[in-house]
């Protein structure tokens, strides 16, 4: 059985809520949508959630129970969508640098000290080698970002001037 964690969402918001209406105000959805997924949580597992009155939707015994086990889940899944978001974003986790020898100084090891200081999770892993190392090793993935000389285009590279030495990004 497969369950759809926006039902689960549902779920969550109409026991918060004490009612189908309010949940799909606070989830911008149809009251429709809640009660279609709430009715469709309840045949999967095979108990009824929510007892419907006119005073609103409550939790039952099972219904209790399954919230206690969803939250944390939910809470987790939320911190690993935030923690792919942010390591897509290179906000967390590891940076693999390519950088010329001659490059290293100055300018781009400034660059890299502040970048690192503004992301103090971000490893920054360094590695020296020439221009068509870098971009071998960014098209297979190895490297994150390299700077280069040279203003020859890269293909199935982004590419960005940086400054006004004729330096290069790939990635």
């Amino acid at each position: 059985m497969t369950i759809d964690v926006r039902h689960l969402d549902y779920l969550v918001a109409a026991a918060e809520s004490g009612s189908f209406r309010r949940a799909a105000e606070a989830l911008h959805v149809r009251q429709s949508s809640v009660s279609r997924a709430i009715r469709q949580l309840e045949d999967d597992l095979g108990v009824s959630l929510f007892e419907r009155r006119a005073t609103g939707a409550h939790l039952t015994d099972a219904g209790r129970r399954l919230l206690r086990e969803v939250r944390p889940a939910l809470e987790q899944l939320e911190f690993a969508r935030k923690a792919a978001t942010a390591a897509g974003r290179a906000e967390i986790g590891v940076v693999r640098v390519g950088i010329l020898t001659s490059l290293a100084g100055g300018f781009l090891r400034e660059l890299v000290r502040y970048y690192g200081h503004r992301h103090p999770e971000i490893t920054i892993d360094i590695r020296d080698g020439g221009r068509n190392d870098h971009v071998s090793a960014i098209r297979r993935r190895k490297l994150d970002v390299a700077f280069v000389t040279g203003d020859r285009g890269i293909a199935d590279c982004q590419i960005a001037t940086l400054g006004g030495e004729g330096s290069r990004r790939a990635s």
